[in-house]
């Protein structure tokens, strides 16, 4: 067997293995899940067609959906605002302990709770606390595109939801607590925080793969931790490659005086320059760099695709 031979199958098995222990694996997009509701009696149009993930339990029917970002849509002449992430509990023709959706009603918006199909009438109903409205099901018979909603309510004059501010905002927050903007990808569709705990949570607009310097790190589609100044405890969401193994990034602390960030993975830590997050990184091309293909561009076969 020849030197080459031995290292493509080398490198194929141990690609293999980080795959399966490290890849994030892709839950499927919106056809299959838009083709879940009418198994339970409910119309595909339901949900839009922007959904980049979703998990369903069959056993409790608890499901969340993940929209690649916030989308308003006309249904008829009535306007809805779908969050990036929706959760409720499906049975036959219903959908109960809804969160995620929205519909205006006058110039109020209002919080979908539940959802019941009603067949025999052709309606589907939208329930909100104790008020409740029955629309044609034939509003929802196709799976509806995000549009211009946004811009069609501001023309009418109507009021917007509450909508957690985007990714500039998010960013500037660190550098409040003594952290660079560039931890985070440029990607962020929304966020939350609690100021009185440090807890937070940010939802990007898809996985996304970042070069610092020489090393890779890849972000999943929601980053939680806990801030606190000069650090980030409790931390999920994000790994960095270390040779052939993507480790799991658990706390970030900034040492100013030093002029570096530590980023530790369980009791194991290491210190990069904090001027490669002084920018706001954009998503690139590190997916290219995962699995058995990654580690036969590092062992110089193939070339390096770089953000």
């Amino acid at each position: 067997m020849s030197p080459l031979t031995t290292i493509l199958l080398l490198a194929a098995a141990v690609g293999a293995t980080c795959a399966t222990s490290a890849t994030a694996s892709a839950a499927p997009l919106h056809g299959i899940a838009n083709d879940l509701l009418p198994e339970y009696g409910l119309p595909r149009g339901l949900i839009p067609e922007t959904i980049a993930s979703y998990t369903f339990d069959n056993d409790t029917g608890d499901f969340e959906i993940r929209l690649t970002s916030t989308c308003y849509i006309w249904f008829g002449s009535h306007l809805a605002y779908f969050e990036d992430a929706i959760r409720g509990r499906i049975a036959y023709g219903t959908i109960t302990g809804l969160s995620g959706i929205q519909a205006q009603k006058f110039f109020v918006w209002v919080s979908i709770t539940t959802i019941v199909a009603h067949p025999d009438q052709g309606t589907v109903e939208f329930r909100a606390g104790f008020i409740s409205e029955a629309l044609p099901e034939s509003d929802f018979a196709e799976v509806p595109v995000c549009g211009a909603g946004a811009r069609l309510a501001r023309q009418l004059g109507l009021q917007l939801p509450a909508v957690a501010e985007p990714n500039g905002a998010a960013n500037d927050l660190l550098p409040k607590y003594g952290l660079p903007r560039g931890l985070i990808p440029d990607s962020v569709a929304s966020y939350s925080f609690d100021e009185a705990t440090g807890e937070f949570e940010i939802h990007l607009a898809g996985t996304c793969y970042v070069w610092f310097g020489s090393h890779l790190v890849y972000y999943e589609r929601s980053v939680r931790g806990r801030l606190s100044y000069g650090a980030i405890s409790d931390l999920s969401g994000i790994q960095a490659k270390k040779l052939f193994l993507w480790v799991s990034v658990t706390g970030i602390v900034a040492h100013p005086d030093q002029g570096t960030v530590e980023f530790q993975v369980g009791f194991v830590s290491e210190a990069l320059p904090a001027s490669q997050f002084d920018a706001v990184p954009a998503c690139g091309a590190g997916a290219q760099l995962r699995g058995a293909a990654g580690v036969i561009r590092e062992l110089g076969l193939l070339p390096v695709a770089e953000a």
